[in-house]
């Protein structure tokens, strides 16, 4: 009577009961634990319209998806859910739609990007389809053929929801000032040192396959980005366009839209 007693006390000390825990399941499925940045970045401009093209028709206005409030008067920072901007157009394509929203909001001194012109939001914008283009590819491909323990994955994506977030926050707080240290003109193109998932080569190939891409040396070097008003700034800007973590971060993308 006292083996199958201490056998049970053996089977109480094995943290989840032989469950793999968030550090294993991340590295299994090639996500990194540090994801919040590639989610945040993904998602803190996204529209109903974006998400429908590029991910999922049939995804709706609850979508538990958060992102930046493009009302900078605002008092809340963020908002709970991808907005449907509700455009008076009948364009298809995400490019005309950011368009008809930037250039409705015109003299708006207080819409999106802190006295930023509207080629530069416009700019922003088609940067950041670079990203979602591919994620959504990666992301269909997940909703197809879901991997295994797919599950638990979007549990620990869940848990680590506070640093999305946070990350949010910030990106919100840079975006109200064009000007200082934690403006958007230095802090929205400037990128996070690139890192792998170690030896784990299989996740490196299989990632960079989904995007493949040349990096440009001097991606994420500009310590700011100045008023985009001639071919020769936009050489300046041009290597900012670049994530340097871009297929990683295109990757835990698509799983953190999945997970929601």
């Amino acid at each position: 009577k006292v083996f199958p007693v201490f056998l049970f006390v053996c089977a109480l000390a094995i943290p989840g009961n032989g469950r793999p825990t968030c550090k294993e399941t991340f590295s299994t499925h090639c996500i990194g634990e540090d994801f919040h940045h590639a989610a945040a970045h993904g998602i803190h401009s996204l529209t109903l319209q974006e998400l429908r093209y590029f991910f999922d028709r049939s995804a709706s206005e609850n979508n538990n998806i958060p992102i930046v409030n493009f009302d900078l008067s605002s008092t809340n920072l963020l908002l709970a859910a991808v907005p449907d901007l509700k455009l008076n157009n009948s364009f298809i394509t995400p490019g005309m739609n950011s368009i008809d929203h930037i250039l409705s909001n015109w003299e708006n001194d207080n819409f999106f990007m802190k006295n930023a012109s509207v080629l530069e939001m416009l700019v922003h914008n088609l940067h950041m389809y670079e990203t979602l283009r591919v994620s959504g590819k990666i992301y269909k491909k997940l909703k197809k053929k879901p991997t295994q323990n797919i599950g638990r994955l979007c549990k620990c994506m869940k848990d680590g929801e506070d640093k999305v977030l946070a990350n949010l926050e910030r990106a919100a707080n840079f975006f109200r000032s064009s000007e200082g240290e934690e403006s958007w003109r230095r802090s929205d193109y400037r990128w996070k040192q690139m890192r792998s998932l170690g030896q784990q080569t299989h996740c490196n190939s299989v990632i960079s396959s989904l995007t493949p891409r040349r990096i440009i040396a001097s991606a994420g070097n500009l310590t700011e980005v100045p008023p985009l008003v001639s071919s020769t700034v936009w050489n300046a800007w041009k290597p900012q366009m670049t994530v340097p973590q871009g297929p990683q971060w295109n990757y835990e993308l698509a799983h953190y839209i999945y997970c929601k």
